[in-house]
């Protein structure tokens, strides 16, 4: 009896100058603490990611930044509804990483599913090697909702505020008791549509009450 195989969505069209400027979509982001950035149509073009487990799909931007970070050396654990047979499969194929259910290196969160529970599971490095520190992407639904944080430190001239929907407070509260343990982290990206917004573990974090 033959099998059929099942297919796998389609990566970028161009792939080198795709993932050059998603590179430097994401140096961007994190060099500019809560400043939007938006990543380039090239980077898109021709991606055909795959749906998670609740139906939603996988966002060609996420798609697109997980293509140009991921390779056969790096490690990385998906949360919630991005789990899916299809999205380890496409990430395999296209990346070769390693996923793993364990702490990593880079961790992939759904839509509105970053909180306390998640972040006592992070990767935060040592003080030895704090680049060992996870990097963790998550995809919300856009920039202005959510408590109001006031960020300050390298990147930004005074001072800046963002609103990032659909974290819990919660999670703020434990991202700015983690500023002490510095340089031990973890660096945050967030992806809205094609925007994108970076938070690395060097950012100061207030939390407007």
């Amino acid at each position: 009896m033959s099998v059929v195989a099942q297919p796998v969505g389609t990566a970028m069209r161009r792939p080198v100058p795709g993932s050059q400027q998603a590179f430097r979509t994401v140096m961007q982001a994190l060099s500019e603490p809560g400043q939007e950035v938006t990543l380039p149509a090239v980077c898109v073009e021709g991606l055909e990611p795959p749906g998670m487990a609740d139906g939603r799909l996988l966002s060609p931007g996420m798609a697109a930044m997980l293509l140009t970070l991921l390779d056969r050396e790096s490690s990385l654990r998906l949360h919630g509804a991005c789990d899916s047979p299809a999205v380890r499969a496409w990430l395999r194929f296209h990346t070769g990483v390693r996923l793993t259910d364990q702490p990593a290196e880079f961790e992939f969160l759904p839509v509105a599913r970053l909180d306390p529970a998640h972040a006592a599971g992070f990767e935060l490095g040592s003080d030895a090697a704090p680049q060992r520190g996870a990097t963790v992407l998550c995809e919300v639904e856009h920039f202005d909702g959510g408590s109001p944080l006031v960020l300050r430190g390298p990147g930004i001239a005074h001072s800046r505020e963002v609103r990032v929907a659909g974290v819990a407070a919660a999670f703020w509260d434990w991202r700015i008791a983690q500023q002490a343990s510095y340089p031990r982290g973890i660096d945050l990206l967030f992806c809205a549509g094609p925007q994108w917004l970076g938070l690395p573990r060097l950012t100061r974090i207030v939390r407007v009450a």
